[in-house]
């Protein structure tokens, strides 16, 4: 059988991350990467994304896109955005080692890492990340471009906006909801209702931190 062409968006740490996610099946092959320039990864590079998309996609008919920028939530989402839009299909992809229950949806472009957790009724808007051993409780939603960093946990019927970070080891207890473009730091537990966009929140339990004018 035929492998299926992968064109990786990012060329840093985490699109390492993502490479090796993704070749733990003889399923893909890499054609290469894009980025602002060229990187370590051991991939083709295909030069930076407006090149790409002005001179070389229309040589590659059939291929998927994987979502390869991490941390950086709004160019994630901003490049995620442009090559849609323009009928560029992105992989959706689940390590075998993950436990989704059956009545989740996920949405294109999402990324599973191993030993994730999906509970009943759960929604994963497209270009979601949850990386190794994350934990999302039945009937929670997860926004748009969200990255949810190891060992994240997130209890059920909680509600995250587009864009959110989550910092390893985050948790949010029941019943949140989390506006978008929201960042939670390392070890956060959250355990009200986050409701201004844009804030970074940290800590036990997690509280905003105030913007000081230099």
């Amino acid at each position: 059988m035929a492998k299926q062409s992968i064109i990786l968006i990012g060329g840093g740490d985490h699109a390492l991350c993502v490479t090796e996610l993704l070749r733990k099946t003889s399923a893909y092959e890499f054609v290469g990467y894009t980025d602002v320039k060229k990187s370590q990864l051991d991939l083709t590079y295909l030069g930076n994304d407006q090149d790409f998309l002005s001179q070389k996609l229309k040589t590659f008919k059939n291929t998927l896109f994987a979502m390869g920028i991490g941390s950086d939530i709004k160019l994630r989402a901003l490049l995620f955005e442009k090559y849609q839009s323009i009928g560029c299909r992105f992989i959706t992809f689940i390590h075998p080692s993950a436990q989704i229950s059956q009545t989740a949806q996920i949405e294109e472009g999402s990324l599973i890492f191993p030993g994730v957790a999906v509970g009943p009724f759960v929604k994963l808007a497209k270009n979601v990340l949850l990386h190794d051993q994350t934990v999302v409780e039945h009937h929670s939603e997860i926004g748009a471009h969200s990255y949810l960093s190891p060992q994240t946990v997130i209890a059920g019927r909680c509600r995250l906006g587009q864009q959110t970070f989550c910092g390893i080891h985050t948790s949010v207890i029941e019943n949140i909801q989390i506006a978008g473009q929201t960042c939670l730091g390392a070890g956060a537990v959250v355990v009200k209702d986050i409701t201004e966009k844009g804030l970074t929140w940290v800590g036990v339990p997690a509280k905003a931190l105030v913007k000081q004018n230099v």
